[in-house]
């Protein structure tokens, strides 16, 4: 076990005494390891072992009881054992000064339980477990050893092992996921199996999994609860509180600004308590600014909110992280998609004075991207507590990083869950904004029934709006687009035009002239295409629409293809990968890069194509989408 090697180092030989510190999850097997360090170091240490059990204990008369235990463990009578801690610290090095030592320190909860008990004779060591992260002893020079839960292979192992159970892989790795890995769960769930021999691994996997029942009890009592509940009595009320909202969140994981409005609390308060939690082993320190609890963790601290807290709190908390993510998202799509976009949400109201926190395009995008998990999760938790205004609105604002990342999953299920809240509040112009937007999401994803299911609704929902109206006219012909039907698609565009010049909508007509200018290419008519896609260009830049202004020159560029014009097609494609990279538009740059890989395929320029293949790769790798296998294939081929 690397764990071992790593603690083993640590100890190894010194003049000096020693300090070993093995940390991580309440349950995720430290005490285990300091026990076969043990065994495999014994004889290694001629004045032997010393063990120590905290047990949850701290303070001066935990200490003190403590070296009262080793001065009698190492032959002195309770006759002469001095009363007071210092006395004790004091004869405990003179006796421990003969000859290298261990000393294992269980559970401890504090710097200064280690101290005390550091052996006097060089080549000693001592050997710590701690749900806490001890700093201050990494600061003194400490070796810390962080414990992670098991990997999915190494945890599937030992539930088989403990349980003698075999299983159908899904269900054992479903099993063992609801576990998160830790061994303390992995045990109670082999245990259940061993006990109940008509349970089912599927089964257990579902009854964890429904956080309503106690799937880890033994005789009455949570056992994986009570591993977490000695670190949790510690905290202060401060940082137990922000630990039981957030464990009762709408929210997957959280930087500072997120905790902060779910709690209520400045940043710089917070932060403050964020760092109590880490420091006491419940939470794993921050990756790149986020806290990502281990799920059995946010379990607990579920459990412990819903006993602790009052519905009311808990439905504040969740409405404060809501409307946090709301006007965060109103401000990201202001950003992305500029003040001209046609929008239900009252941005104006939602935003108010704010001062948007986005530099550029990219930065909106990348914090949405990285909220995404949240704002789905966000969206249901206020659809379910009837907040259908702020469940519609984020769904709304949330197409802003859709659209352009391309998460059709998550856009369908977010539209959705939208669409219908806007229908509970009625208000039928953001149900029909979302039902009809959606429709791309759909076609995208190959169900052209659905997104016409959509469409269809949209358009008996919606009211007498002249830009809305546009709009469900511009959806509608891209599905006749999609559909290989340019001539309807054609009509639509030309119908949704004239309604947004008629209310002087210059964004929406630059976007339409592009796809009527699309169609004239895909109707045999290259000419014309030309002239349309250039007007277009040069309307989409003059609005700063960079996103539909690189679409405009990949189709300027394929136009020019038909025409024999390979060198403008290659710089409209080239313009267009500039274009879309510097705006954030991963997926339309692979669109480009795309094209400019068949162009140079075709003109023989193998080189060349592999190089925008390998960029393609990693787009769709990083945005998940079906096509990595194809893409992946296809930059094997070119060698």
């Amino acid at each position: 076990m690397e764990e071992l090697a790593a603690v083993g180092d640590l100890l190894g030989g010194g003049r000096r005494t020693a300090i070993a510190v093995l940390t991580g999850l309440p349950g995720v097997g430290k005490s285990a390891l300091a026990r076969q360090l043990v065994e495999v170091s014994r004889g290694a240490y001629p004045g032997g072992e010393l063990f120590v059990d905290f047990g949850g204990g701290a303070g001066e008369t935990a200490v003190g009881d403590a070296l009262a235990s080793c001065l009698r463990a190492l032959g002195v009578a309770d006759a002469v054992i001095p009363p007071g801690r210092a006395e004790r610290a004091g004869l405990f090095r003179t006796r421990t000064s003969a000859a290298p030592m261990l000393v294992v320190l269980d559970d401890v909860t504090e710097p200064a339980q280690v101290r005390a008990f550091q052996p006097h004779a060089p080549g000693s060591a001592v050997l710590v477990t701690s749900n806490a992260r001890l700093t201050e002893l990494r600061l003194d020079g400490a070796g810390v050893v962080a414990l992670e839960p098991l990997d999915d292979d190494a945890a599937a192992t030992l539930l088989g092992e403990l349980s003698g159970r075999r299983a159908e892989p899904d269900d054992l790795l479903a099993l063992v996921r609801e576990c998160g890995g830790l061994p303390v769960a992995l045990r109670v769930a082999a245990a259940r199996l061993a006990r109940r021999s008509g349970l089912t691994v599927r089964a257990l996997a579902e009854e964890i999994a429904d956080a309503r029942r106690a799937a880890f009890s033994v005789r009455g009592e949570d056992s994986v609860a009570a591993v977490f509940a000695t670190s949790y009595r510690r905290l202060p009320a401060g940082a137990a509180r922000l630990y039981r909202l957030l464990g009762a969140a709408p929210a997957v994981d959280y930087t500072v600004e997120v905790a902060a409005a779910v709690a209520g609390l400045d940043e710089d308060t917070c932060a403050d308590q964020l760092d109590v939690v880490v420091e006491s082993g419940l939470l794993p320190s921050e990756t790149d600014g986020w806290f990502r609890p281990h799920t059995l963790v946010r379990r607990h601290a579920r459990e412990r909110a819903v006993a602790e807290e009052t519905e009311r709190d808990l439905a504040a908390a969740a409405r404060r992280l809501v409307w946090f993510l709301v006007q965060r998202a109103a401000l990201a799509d202001l950003v992305i998609n500029g003040t001209g976009r046609l929008r239900v949400t009252p941005v104006a109201d939602v935003v108010g004075d704010r001062p948007n926190p986005f530099a550029d395009r990219p930065a909106a995008l990348d914090w949405l991207d990285a909220q995404r998990a949240n704002l789905l999760a966000a969206v249901r938790a206020a659809l379910d507590s009837g907040w259908n205004d702020l469940a519609w609105q984020l769904a709304e604002c949330a197409t802003a990083l859709y659209a352009n990342r391309r998460y059709l999953v998550d856009w369908t299920e977010t539209s959705d869950l939208g669409a219908t809240a806007a229908g509970l509040a009625g208000n039928a112009a953001a149900e029909a904004r979302l039902r009809s937007y959606a429709s791309r999401a759909w076609l995208d994803l190959n169900r052209p029934d659905r997104a016409r299911a959509e469409l269809d609704a949209a358009f008996a929902l919606a009211p007498d709006d002249v830009r809305l109206r546009a709009s469900l006219y511009e959806m509608d012909g891209r599905f006749h687009e999609a559909a290989g039907d340019h001539r309807r698609a054609l009509v639509a565009f030309e119908r949704s035009l004239a309604l947004f010049e008629s209310v002087d909508d210059r964004r929406g007509a630059a976007s339409l002239t592009l796809f009527i200018g699309r169609a004239l290419g895909e109707l045999g008519e290259p000419e014309r295409a030309l002239s349309t896609l250039t007007v277009a260009l040069r309307l989409l830049r003059a609005v700063d629409d960079t996103k539909m202004a690189g679409r405009a020159l990949i189709s300027l560029g394929r136009v020019h293809e038909r025409l024999g014009g390979d060198g403008d097609a290659h710089e409209a494609y080239t313009s267009a990968v500039e274009t879309l990279s510097a705006s954030g538009d991963l997926f339309h740059e692979s669109w480009a890069r795309d094209a400019l890989a068949a162009l140079a395929e075709r003109t023989g320029d193998v080189d060349a194509a592999r190089v925008h293949v390998a960029r393609m790769v990693e787009i769709h790798t990083r945005l998940g989408g079906p096509d990595v296998e194809t893409v992946t294939r296809r930059l094997a081929d070119l060698g």
